[in-house]
């Protein structure tokens, strides 16, 4: 390698030798480069073909020029000859020391980026006008697929010291173009406004305002195509193709006409069904998890659904890696179609490990103790979805998804991708009141406090009557087997003075142990027992009832107003009580999420009230009912909840 201070040595000779004819063939025993600012010499003897051991070469200069500029490192080369000495001198593109975004957000920096990438247009490569152009080229047409028209992309370059430089992308990117019309051709069987239903790209109107389904995007089109295609396919059209011809974008590049074009095809029923293959399990057990009838109208789902059924069915004995292909046998003369599901069971699976990613919040530990599936056991379909299902109904989880890697022939990987989400909550309000005048209202609640999946809640309310302040902690998991524990404390302290328009005043202290057990996968028993310490009394406002319950004694009504006490004759009465309380419940929970859950349904019977040494006697029964359905389409963002509740007291 040559020192860099000798790389502008003989320059004028250059000048004077560099007659040498561009297209002859000639041999040199020593090349040198001159020139370079940031690249090494060997990055241009390499551009060459030359040897740095040797530095010799062979052939025309003409060639030579080409293989260098080729490489899009340099602005100018010129070459020359001093006896048997090749110089080469060049004159580098500046490097880029960074890449700055400015105006864009439909597309974020990072697309943007791997974009440029993608071009070498990134920190440490050289930066040259042609590659610019081509970026500039490359991003309208990254935008035009998300139906911007109007996007103007400016690039200024500032230079910086030692032949760098900063580019800088000004995007302005316009308004995004909308979808004014939606054209079905050859769509005989099945009305427009059925197959535009299907599509989450929608025609401009009052409507999409807020949804923004009215732009235009290839990508969501082409997702479109596929529900119209399978929607064909559940309604008996097997050979349905489904496509559009063009969009078209008006004079304006503000609206888009978009055509499909839809073959129908025939309409075919199923004719039969069969399993073969290396089956494993029973035959005829496999064939009854296939819910397909003859002469039913084909539908896609019902394939899909037997190809599920089986694979799982097979997942759930171990076979991890089963394939189920459904194999279809058409009758052009009586349009029927055969499927015959071709089983490949393969070797049992173990699962070697599981992995847990996402979670930046939660600690390990309280996914692993919602897993059914346990590393080194056989690999089990239903414990797997199990296990996801069970993380999916943690209250700080949005989503959960699995994945499977093979590791051997006879082991595998699970991977649960968690997506968390903030669960907690913090309440501050203000309050005025005739006679509480202003009052305060503070509260938290975490469901994932610390990252462990506790559960703490602390509310507290204060103004001019009085003060109210309760603490809840509870532990899921209290106990390796699922017990949980927790603990309920509640305190309130009643200003008199400021009550005297109330029916009765309560002041006093409780607190309460809760636990709870599962007994199957879906039922769970629940309970607590407590102590409550009341202090009641009564005001000049109190209802005679009221009076008479905390006195013991027959009243005198007062003539003007017989539903309270006379005020004149009537003391106010003060009275504690201690209430040792109870609950007890059982519930059965199929839901698939606690929070905004979308199928399955939660059933609560209980009871709860006072034991034996309380001054009051009171018991109420409860029962809650919860159903979640997705009735019209398989699409989560349409769920119909029922829900009813039934309760009766005693005392």
């Amino acid at each position: 390698m040559f020192p860099r201070k000798l790389h502008t040595i003989l320059f004028s000779s250059v000048l004077l030798l560099s007659g040498v004819s561009y297209s002859q063939d000639y041999q040199v025993n020593d090349v040198r480069v001159d020139g370079l600012e940031q690249l090494e010499p060997g990055v241009v003897f390499a551009a060459m073909g030359v040897d740095p051991a040797d530095r010799t070469y062979r052939g025309n200069a003409q060639a030579l020029i080409q293989r260098l500029y080729a490489t899009d490192l340099f602005e100018d080369i010129k070459i020359g000859r001093s006896g048997n000495k090749l110089i080469v001198t060049v004159k580098e593109f500046p490097i880029i020391d960074e890449v700055v975004l400015e105006g864009n957000k439909d597309l974020k920096d990072k697309q943007i980026k791997d974009v440029l990438s993608s071009m070498n247009l990134a920190p440490g490569r050289s930066y040259s006008p042609a590659k610019i152009q081509l970026m500039r080229n490359q991003l309208l047409k990254v935008y035009e697929t998300r139906g911007k028209y109007h996007v103007k992309v400016d690039v200024v370059e500032k230079k910086l010291p030692r032949n760098r430089v900063r580019v800088i992308f000004k995007i302005s990117e316009g308004k995004t173009a909308k979808i004014r019309e939606i054209n079905f051709i050859g769509n005989n069987s099945i009305s427009d406004r059925k197959l535009r239903n299907q599509m989450g790209t929608k025609v401009s109107s009052f409507k999409t305002i807020l949804s923004g389904g009215d732009k235009y995007n290839p990508v969501t089109i082409d997702q479109d195509l596929e529900k119209i295609n399978e929607f064909y396919q559940n309604r008996g059209f097997l050979k349905v193709n489904v496509g559009y011809s063009f969009a078209t974008v008006s004079q304006d590049r503000e609206d888009m006409h978009v055509d499909i074009h839809v073959d129908e095809g025939e309409r075919y029923r199923f004719a039969g069904v069969d399993v073969v293959g290396n089956t494993i399990i029973d035959k005829e057990e496999l064939l009854k998890l296939v819910e397909i009838e003859s002469g039913k109208l084909y539908k896609k789902s019902d394939v899909d659904d037997a190809v599920k059924a089986i694979s799982d069915r097979l997942g759930n004995d171990g076979y991890a890696l089963a394939r189920v292909n459904a194999i279809p046998t058409i009758d052009e003369e009586n349009k029927t179609v055969s499927f015959a599901f071709a089983v490949d069971g393969g070797d049992r699976s173990y699962v070697r490990r599981i992995n847990v990613v996402g979670n930046s919040r939660t600690q390990d530990a309280v996914f692993r103790r919602e897993m059914r599936q346990m590393e080194g056991s056989p690999f089990a379909t239903n414990d797997i979805e199990r296990s996801r299902v069970r993380i999916q109904r943690l209250p700080h989880i949005e989503a959960v998804d699995v994945q499977t890697e093979q590791v051997s022939n006879d082991e595998v990987d699970l991977t649960y991708k968690v997506k968390e989400r903030s669960a907690g909550s913090v309440q501050f309000g203000v309050s005025y009141g005739q006679d509480s005048k202003f009052g305060i209202m503070a509260g938290f609640n975490q469901p994932n406090f610390m990252g462990t999946g506790h559960d703490l809640s602390v509310n507290a309310e204060t103004d001019k009557s009085g003060q109210t302040f309760s603490i809840g902690y509870t532990d899921p998991y209290f106990t390796n087997n699922g017990l949980s524990l927790g603990i309920e404390l509640q305190y309130s302290k009643r200003k008199h003075d400021w009550d005297d328009t109330g029916n009765y005043i309560a002041d006093g202290y409780s607190a309460m142990l809760k636990l709870g057990y599962p007994l199957t996968e879906y039922t769970s028993l629940s309970g607590g027992i407590g102590y409550e310490r009341l202090s009641l009394s009564t005001t000049p406002e109190s209802p005679w009832e009221i009076t008479e319950m905390l006195s013991g004694k027959s009243c005198v009504r007062d003539p003007r107003d017989p539903g309270i006490c006379d005020r004149d004759l009537t003391p106010r009465y003060k009275d504690r009580r201690n209430l040792y309380r109870f609950r007890f419940g059982i519930d059965r929970d199929t839901r698939d999420r606690t929070v905004f859950a979308t199928s399955g349904t939660y059933n609560y019977a209980g009871i709860n009230g006072t034991l034996p040494g309380s001054k009051d006697k009171f018991y109420k029964l409860m029962y809650s009912h919860k159903s979640y359905f997705t009735p019209f389409t398989d699409d989560d963002n349409f769920v119909l909840a029922l829900s009813a509740d039934v309760a009766a007291g005693y005392g």
